[in-house]
């Protein structure tokens, strides 16, 4: 059997290149991974820290707006009547009302149920309509808002016959209400 010899001058030369190796190994390779590590540790402290001071905050009131309306057949005219305050405050004009919109209606406990709802005014009570409309007495959500130029605005005399002043712009706005069950 024959045993692994090395010359003394490459025992000094692996002498030498061991130390040096393991040595640019721990710079280059171990040294960064750790830095590297360090920074996640902190990047994990901060996140960890937000998380306990999220679970620690109150979840918020849900305050004194009902979110749903028992589905009588007496809801869908107290919400247009709703709606028409509200357009009234505004100073808007409803023009146009589809119970039937196109929409998602589910079944369940609550039902999400649309509404379209043309309106005739300036912009800024179009912008106060949906303003308001997020303080009426019951839940509504603003789900599509298309403003636009009535087609025969641009004819001043077509606007004076139908008493429309200058700048009256056409929103169709759909809104989603929700109903329960009647008795529930």
């Amino acid at each position: 059997m024959s045993t692994l010899t090395i010359s003394p001058e490459n025992q000094n030369r692996l002498a030498i290149a061991v130390p040096i190796v393991a040595m640019l190994l721990s710079l280059f390779v171990v040294y960064p991974t750790w830095m590297r590590y360090n920074d996640l540790v902190a990047v994990v402290a901060t996140q960890r820290k937000s998380l306990d001071d999220l679970r620690a905050t109150p979840l918020p009131d849900v305050g004194a707006v009902p979110p749903a309306d028992a589905g009588l057949p007496s809801e869908p005219p107290k919400f247009l009547g709703q709606l028409r305050v509200v357009a009234q405050m505004a100073r808007c004009r409803v023009i146009g009302f589809d119970l039937g919109a196109s929409g998602k209606q589910d079944s369940g406990p609550v039902r999400a149920v649309r509404a379209r709802v043309d309106l005739e005014g300036r912009y800024t009570e179009i912008r106060d309509f949906l303003f308001r409309l997020a303080g009426a007495p019951r839940l509504y959500v603003v789900t599509d808002c298309a403003v636009s130029v009535p087609a025969n605005a641009a004819q001043s005399a077509v606007s004076a016959l139908l008493n429309r002043p200058p700048g009256t712009l056409h929103a169709t706005i759909e809104i989603e209400r929700y109903v329960t069950p009647p008795g529930t």
